[in-house]
């Protein structure tokens, strides 16, 4: 008797460990309380990044692919919590084209990294554009090296930026 009770308590077990998956996999995710919104209408604006500081305010970078032979702009937004569009925004006239993948730091304390790399000629590298008071003012862009940005952290340690590019043809570069 024990072990046919035992039988159908572990067919009872496997029953309801195969049924329980199933029912999470088809509850609907919780909807977030906003409704999506275009940040611009340009239609050459291309590879937005997003970073978010600690008071929720989204700061955008994005640049613009302009027909050869004007240079690409690199446009900044700014979009605080709970708002639907950008609440500033500028546009930085750099040398050359835009290359890779425009990236936005928020280390914290009011500062913004936008980071963006600028190919082929005189001028060209990665350059960094950095506000210290929460986008409100940048400073102005100034070369900080030559890997084309795929992805980049700051730190460690303080005033410093790492990157990786993404060229893979060339391998990752640090």
């Amino acid at each position: 008797m024990s072990g046919a009770r035992g039988g159908i308590a572990w067919l009872a077990a496997l029953a309801c460990a195969i049924a329980l998956p199933a029912t999470a996999l088809g509850a609907e995710p919780a909807q977030l309380p906003v409704k999506p919104f275009a940040l611009t209408a340009e239609p050459h604006a291309k590879k937005p990044n997003v970073g978010v500081d600690e008071n929720g305010t989204g700061h955008f970078i994005w640049d613009v692919d302009l027909p050869y032979p004007q240079t690409d702009p690199a446009v900044y937004c700014r979009v605080p919590r709970g708002a639907s569009a950008c609440q500033r925004s500028q546009q930085f006239d750099l040398p050359l084209e835009a290359f890779g993948e425009p990236q936005v730091l928020t280390p914290g304390g009011g500062t913004v990294i936008l980071l963006t790399y600028r190919c082929c000629g005189d001028g060209e590298g990665t350059y960094a554009i950095v506000s210290n008071d929460g986008g409100e003012s940048f400073g102005a862009p100034h070369v900080i090296g030559n890997v084309e940005p795929g992805q980049a952290v700051y730190g460690p340690g303080g005033g410093v930026v790492s990157l990786v590019d993404d060229v893979i043809t060339a391998g990752i570069h640090y």
